[in-house]
């Protein structure tokens, strides 16, 4: 499961310049791994 948030922010600092600032933090459950794996080794190893 993914949660997280996202900040994206830009300003025209002149005519031919323009300022951009990105910013993520995702949030990732990944305690429940093991039956993607399982699924992922049976079809690479048939």
């Amino acid at each position: 499961m993914n949660t997280g948030y996202e900040l994206s922010a830009w300003c025209n600092l002149s005519r031919n310049l323009t300022g951009l600032v990105n910013f993520s933090h995702p949030k990732t459950d990944r305690s429940n791994v093991f039956p993607e794996f399982e699924g992922w080794y049976q079809r690479e190893h048939a």
